[in-house]
C-alpha cells in the first residue's frame, strides 16, 4: 500500500481505526515523540501516513492524516495526539472536527497525480 493508491474518503474502516488506536494506546507514553509512536502504530496496522502537522511548536498537539485498510475497505482518517498526556484519537474525515480534515482528499489526489508521472 502506498500513497499512489486511490482512496475513498468515506469508506468505513472501523476495525482498522480501532486497531490503530489500540496500537497508539500500547505505545503510550510517547517518550520518543508522537511521530515515532504514530509510525510504529501504522506499521502494525498496515496504514500509511499522508502528512502530519504540529500547529504550534510550543504546543504538544499533533494532527496527522493517515490511510488505513486495503482495497474497498481503505479510508482516510485524522489522528490527533498529545505527548503531554499520551492521548490519541482516530476519526474518519466525516466525523473529525479538525479543520485539516477538509484538505485531506485534495492532498491525497495531488499525491496520486505526482506519483503517476507523465
Amino acid at each position: 500500500m502506498d500513497a499512489t493508491d486511490p482512496v475513498s474518503p468515506g469508506t468505513p474502516s472501523m476495525d482498522e481505526a480501532a486497531g490503530l488506536k489500540a496500537a497508539l494506546k500500547a505505545a503510550a507514553p510517547f517518550t520518543n515523540g508522537c511521530q515515532t509512536a504514530l509510525e510504529s502504530a501504522l506499521a502494525e496496522t498496515e496504514g500509511f501516513l499522508l502528512f502530519r502537522l504540529r500547529s504550534d511548536p510550543k504546543d504538544d498537539h499533533w494532527v496527522a492524516a493517515v490511510v488505513l485498510g486495503t482495497g474497498e475497505m481503505q479510508s482516510m482518517n485524522i489522528v490527533t495526539m498529545a505527548k503531554s498526556d499520551s492521548s490519541a484519537t482516530v476519526e474518519t474525515l466525516d466525523s473529525s472536527q479538525e479543520p485539516l480534515a477538509r484538505i485531506v482528499p485534495a492532498y491525497a489526489e495531488v499525491l496520486t497525480h505526482l506519483h503517476a508521472g507523465p
